[in-house]
């Protein structure tokens, strides 16, 4: 299609190719001139990258660093145990009922035979009664008969008669005393589940008497371990449940031969808590147990996380330099988070943790 435009009266026709052409030129002159504007040379807006450095060190550098210094260590050894007393054992009664009084809290202390609990049974306070009553007639009818001399007979009879009624009445009174709970020792009692009309089965365990003046930790200790635990050695003690309260005691006793415990070879261990210590009433509870080794003075430490092991061989990454170097070092003792460094390194280097 053509177009038609007005020049000088008269009119003349363009072909769309040359319109196209005569705009594509006139932009071009536009832009150079202003390009050139003050006689000015162009200012490049490209400025070419640095060369890259790198550093040795450059992957290791996003990880945490910690500069070795030097404290005082001790030796800590962890283990689990349980607090046991050396005499405790189970309340029960021998017979079902509904608990019709109760003596005790958990924490009371109790002196052999006293009543802790009572089961309601109207039936075996009466049948001892009965039996009661009719031992006393048995034996008042023997006394009248030997009083007035009766026969042979008469007296064998009378006693036949008294012997049946003593075995009577024993037999009453152990069934009523199946509905009274006592302790069966002198102790604290550190487990009572029972309330006032709530329902026992026969032999349901119902609460623990223990003597609490003396408790022993027992424990295994692993394997791996032997070799820095001896009898006498200190320990810290800390009761599942009772917060961060610490007691102290001592390694009382330590197998000589070691036995397979939890898949691996572990040495019994019994731990003596030292006297004085206000235990809480309980016992049969699980402990953590710190044993204290070894005190090393002013020795240079790193993180326990910062060691590196591999096979039988324990190493630490150094700052060097030259980058990062894997250091070949000899660990000393440690309280679980810090750990002594013998050789290897020393206060004042820094090293890379994992």
């Amino acid at each position: 299609m053509s177009r038609v435009k007005r020049h000088d009266s008269r009119f003349t026709i363009h072909k769309p190719s040359e319109i196209c052409h005569s705009a594509f030129v006139i932009c071009l002159l536009i832009l150079l001139a202003g390009c050139s504007g003050g006689g000015q040379a162009a200012v490049p807006t490209f400025v070419a990258p640095t060369p890259g450095t790198s550093s040795a060190a450059a992957p290791f550098l996003s990880r945490p660093t910690y500069v070795v210094t030097a404290a005082t260590l001790t030796d800590k050894i962890s283990a689990r145990g349980d607090l046991v007393a050396e005499q405790q054992t189970a309340l029960l009664f021998p017979t079902a009922g509904t608990v019709k009084a109760v003596a005790v809290v958990p924490g009371q202390s109790v002196e052999a035979g006293a009543i802790l609990a009572e089961l309601s049974a109207p039936s075996q306070e009466q049948n001892l009664l009965q039996r009661r009553s009719a031992l006393t007639i048995a034996k008042l009818n023997l006394q009248k008969l030997e009083a007035r001399e009766a026969s042979d007979i008469d007296l064998a009879i009378a006693r036949e008669q008294v012997a049946l009624a003593e075995s009577l009445t024993t037999l009453a009174e152990q069934q009523h005393a199946a509905t009274v709970l006592t302790a069966p020792f002198a102790g604290t009692i550190t487990m009572f589940s029972l309330q006032q009309g709530s329902r026992v089965s026969a032999y349901e365990t119902v609460g623990t008497v223990a003597n609490l003046e003396a408790v022993e930790i027992r424990s295994m200790l692993p394997a791996e371990a032997r070799e820095q635990v001896d009898v006498g050695q200190s320990a810290q003690i800390r009761l599942d449940g009772y917060g961060a309260t610490t007691f102290t005691g001592t390694v009382a006793e330590l197998a000589d031969d070691a036995v397979t415990w939890q898949g691996a070879p572990a040495f019994a261990m019994v731990i003596a808590l030292d006297a004085g210590q206000a235990l809480p009433a309980t016992a049969q509870i699980g402990v953590d147990i710190t044993l204290l080794g070894e005190t090393h003075a002013d020795v240079p430490w790193v993180p326990a996380n910062a060691l590196i092991t591999l096979g039988d061989a324990t190493y630490l990454d150094v700052l060097a330099e030259a980058g990062v170097e894997r250091v070949a070092v000899d660990a000393g003792v440690t309280d679980g988070q810090r750990v002594e460094i013998v050789s290897g390194v020393g206060a004042g280097d820094t090293v890379v943790l994992p």
